[in-house]
Parts: structure tokens; C-alpha cells; sequence
């Protein structure tokens, strides 16, 4: 268990500093976001588009690390939903306040 916790702690977690720095003026000139555009990015999730992205997942990938793998939220979603849409909100909440 130690052996395949530090693999995956070293896969994935922090590499340290990098050298790569952007200069000051990098993004000057590049254009930004129009307010439509920036509001896209911040409204809420949708049960439909919640849904959808569920339902595109390889109902055979492996387990989340809830221990539920998509197969089990196609089946239930009539019954999980609500809560699904609910963590969601709660997700956006802590987000952007």
C-alpha cells in the first residue's frame, strides 16, 4: 500500500518550482473575454448537461473514488439526480463566493 501510494504521490503531485516564467506583458494584446463569453464560463451546471457528460463515460471504467463507477450512476440517476444536482450547486457556491 505504501509502495503504490508514493507511486501515485509522485505521478502526480507537485514537481516543484519551474523555471518558465511569462513576461509581465505576455498577455497584452492578446484580447480577453467578452462579458457574454465570461459569463459562460461561470453559470450554473444543467441536469442536462450534468447528465449527458455521465452518460458519454465507458459505463466499464473503473471506480470513482466514492467506489461508484458511471455504470451505477446511468442506472440510478432517476433516483440520485436531485443530489447529483444538488452537490453541484453547492460546488458552484463554494467556487465563486
Amino acid at each position: 500500500m505504501a509502495h503504490a501510494t508514493s507511486f501515485y504521490k509522485t505521478l502526480f503531485g507537485s514537481s516543484g518550482e519551474s523555471s518558465l516564467k511569462l513576461a509581465e506583458t505576455f498577455w497584452q494584446g492578446r484580447g480577453g473575454l467578452f462579458e457574454d463569453e465570461k459569463l459562460v464560463l461561470v453559470k450554473p451546471f444543467s441536469e442536462e448537461e450534468v447528465k449527458a457528460a455521465i452518460f458519454e463515460m465507458k459505463s466499464v471504467s473503473a471506480l470513482g473514488p466514492n467506489g461508484f463507477g458511471a455504470h451505477f450512476f446511468k442506472n440510478c440517476w432517476t433516483l440520485i439526480n436531485g443530489d447529483y444536482m444538488s452537490l453541484f450547486k453547492d460546488f458552484l457556491m463554494v467556487t465563486w463566493t
